[in-house]
């Protein structure tokens, strides 16, 4: 279930930080601030709580481990009788429609009560993203004043 995004001009800043090691560094923590933005708004707002809390104590992040990362994982592995219920959470449903026993899935309580919990982990990206685009934007800058 991964979330895919794409950033005008990203191959061409790898190619530049790929001569130039000194800012390998800000890129990295540029890609580790924008994971754990991502993160944290999971964890603390947008994942399903349930009785056991499993959910979000499974929630976990980490950076790709190359000299240059091209990607950061948020991602939760909590499991339930051997299925592993987040991607159930973010289909918003579960069962089968040719069975006709589809049942969609909702917040029991919180701000969100009623609300479906399709695509929460998505969710947690989307409403990060306006600070997102800013980390970048700044780091790319930062990066980029170097090169003149």
């Amino acid at each position: 279930m991964p979330v895919k995004i794409g950033i005008e001009g990203l191959n061409a800043l790898y190619r530049k930080i790929a001569f130039e090691p000194v800012y390998r560094r800000p890129w990295r923590d540029a890609l580790t601030r924008v994971t754990r933005m991502v993160f944290r708004r999971a964890r603390g707002f947008t994942a399903p709580r349930g009785a056991t809390g499993d959910l979000v104590t499974s929630l976990a992040w980490r950076i790709d481990a190359a000299d240059i990362p091209r990607f950061g994982v948020v991602s939760a592995d909590a499991q339930h009788g051997g299925v592993r219920y987040p991607f159930i959470l973010e289909a918003g449903k579960r069962g089968s429609r040719a069975a006709g026993n589809v049942v969609h899935l909702h917040y029991r309580s919180g701000q969100r009560r009623g609300q479906s919990t399709k695509r929460w982990l998505v969710n947690a990206r989307s409403e990060v993203w306006g600070q997102v685009a800013d980390v970048l934007n700044s780091t790319a800058r930062a990066i980029e004043s170097g090169w003149r």
